[in-house]
């Protein structure tokens, strides 16, 4: 499956001073089903990794903009999509890891637990399937998030203990910042 073309891209500053945050990169592209825009946040953070995040530009300035939904059903399009920007970020980054959260689902009047989303359950999939070459691929389930673990620069010089380790220091770092920074993204109870 192949996704839609990102038409256009920009690097936006750091938005929060004294915060984890270093950069922020946007993505664009139209869905030829629907005609809708979407927005791709691609969020650089201290510890050498990205949060990976989309809405629907009809939603922009929606608190929601991550959970609302646009029923085109093209959700493995879309995703497809989002993970275009991966290659483009490991060309400045190649060591840099990612993340992407799935954010819960509004319907009317429900809204979905925040642990275990369809989102969540679509990356995982996704996800495994894609990149499990380049990277140790981990739950953060408190989160319904997906962690990618670049290993590259560990596959040259094999020291199992020392792999352990560094995995080990980011996903704990990775966790930390997740939850400091993303559990907004999960609208409250």
């Amino acid at each position: 499956m192949k996704g839609y073309d990102i038409y256009n891209s920009r690097t936006c500053p750091a938005t929060i001073a004294g915060h984890s945050i270093k950069e922020t990169y946007e993505f664009y592209f139209k869905s030829e089903k629907s005609n809708l825009r979407y927005t791709i946040e691609a969020t650089y953070h201290e510890g050498n990794f990205f949060a990976v995040k989309f809405y629907c530009k009809a939603h922009k300035l929606s608190k929601n903009k991550y959970s609302l939904q646009t029923f085109t059903n093209e959700p493995f399009k879309i995703m497809w999509t989002c993970t275009q920007v991966i290659p483009k970020l490991m060309e400045k980054y190649p060591e840099c890891s990612f993340v992407a959260l799935g954010a819960r689902s509004i319907e009317e009047n429900r809204i979905e637990d925040a642990m275990d989303t369809m989102r969540f359950q679509m990356y995982k999939r996704h996800v495994f399937n894609q990149f499990g070459d380049k990277f140790v691929i981990l739950d953060v389930p408190e989160n319904s998030g997906i962690a990618l673990i670049n290993i590259e620069k560990h596959l040259t010089e094999y020291d199992e203990k020392k792999f352990t380790k560094d995995i080990l220091r980011n996903v704990l770092k990775i966790k930390e910042i997740i939850r400091v920074c993303y559990d907004n993204i999960h609208i409250p109870d």
